[in-house]
């Protein structure tokens, strides 16, 4: 992609100071004030794990990922602090404590009524795990296509089932594709390699970027937009930062850029980053 096109995607930055994993007090509540024909995805600045949130202009909230059970105050925080009560539908897309670590608390506060778990995580816990009759627990294989909505739309293009691996996929909302990558390894790149992922916008990376992506697969998807969140026992790759800095990829880290929204509507979207206090 062409500095020049990286400039002209309308981004922007709205940032406030948080310390000790908290916004001040004066800051109560974040209204992303969504209206027709947009959306808005959170990545949660968690101490440890991923969750991210995505919600709809009717008030209807899906959540990828839950953090690590270490983390559970602090989603509940961040969830309090979008104001959201309700969480329909809940995708865990790796068998990792830092990404399944609170489902079963998601389930129960915020009345959870689908779960989509990744191949190898559906396989392990059918029949080790009981829900209530109305919640429907599934997994999406390779190639499935769900309509989330009218404009927006998901598609699974990897679900592996080694201990690097897990469900990858893209959600489309018009001009924007945001890509969400759970696995790492020669098999789910390939399979990378041979979609067409040149109109990716925003790409969540795996692993936490201890060891996430190649030169090759970063070329190849060529984004705006990586996204990093932060586990303490895995430090990000420093070669794979300079990679994406050479590419002209913007690099949000949830450890140094604190929580990331990124709302859309059907022609452009803006970033806004709550970050730690001292961080400009």
């Amino acid at each position: 992609m062409l500095f020049s096109q990286k400039l002209a995607a309308f981004i922007l930055f709205v940032s406030f100071i948080w310390n000790n994993s908290a916004i001040p007090s004066s800051v109560e509540r974040i209204d992303v004030n969504l209206r027709e024909q947009e959306i808005a995805f959170t990545f949660f600045a968690l101490t440890n794990g991923e969750a991210t949130l995505l919600q709809f202009p009717d008030g209807e909230n899906l959540l990828i990922n839950t953090g690590a059970s270490s983390s559970q105050k602090e989603l509940d925080y961040w969830l309090n602090l979008y104001g959201v009560k309700r969480i329909s539908t809940v995708i865990i897309t790796k068998e990792d404590p830092g990404y399944i670590g609170n489902l079963e608390h998601v389930i129960k506060r915020y009345q959870s009524r689908q779960i989509i778990l990744s191949n190898r995580l559906f396989q392990q816990w059918k029949g080790n795990h009981t829900y209530p009759s109305d919640i429907a627990v599934q997994w999406w294989d390779s190639g499935t296509r769900i309509e989330l909505r009218p404009d927006v739309k998901l598609e699974v293009l990897y679900n592996g089932t080694s201990p690097t691996e897990g469900m990858d996929f893209s959600i489309t909302f018009f001009a924007h594709r945001f890509l969400f990558l759970s696995s790492y390894g020669t098999d789910s790149e390939s399979k990378l390699l041979s979609e067409k992922l040149q109109d990716v916008n925003i790409v969540k990376l795996p692993n936490y970027g201890g060891q996430a992506i190649t030169r090759k697969l970063a070329k190849h998807i060529d984004p705006q937009v990586a996204i990093l969140f932060n586990m303490d026992s895995i430090k990000p790759n420093e070669k794979m930062v300079k990679l994406l800095n050479d590419m002209w990829i913007d690099a949000y880290l949830t450890k140094e850029h604190g929580t990331i929204t990124i709302k859309c509507t059907d022609v452009t979207y803006e970033i806004i980053h709550i970050h730690p206090k001292g961080k400009e």
